[in-house]
């Protein structure tokens, strides 16, 4: 099932928290222009904390596989450090 970690997105900021009904292998693909800044995906631990998915900081268009994120992780999309014509769709399945 797919799901948007972002839209459309145009400034820096958090996008909003997603819960993955169905665990296993994911791919996280990002598409449209950063325009200078990079995309970060977080998970959010059992006490709450956002922390970086390892390898999961992308600056381009790109897709990338994800072994086994277990079900019922919360995920979000980060973008910092965009330019004026950034425009980012961040998706998971």
């Amino acid at each position: 099932m797919k799901q948007f970690l972002f839209k459309n997105q145009t400034t820096d900021g958090d996008g909003p928290e997603v819960v993955l009904k169905d665990p296993g292998d994911k791919y996280i693909m990002l598409s449209g222009d950063p325009d200078g800044g990079t995309v970060r995906i977080d998970i959010k631990t059992a006490d709450g904390q956002w922390v970086p998915i390892e390898g999961g900081s992308f600056t381009e268009a790109i897709a990338r596989l994800f072994r086994m994120i277990p079900a019922s992780s919360t995920i979000r999309a980060n973008l910092n450090g965009a330019g004026g014509g950034a425009d980012v769709t961040v998706e998971i399945a």
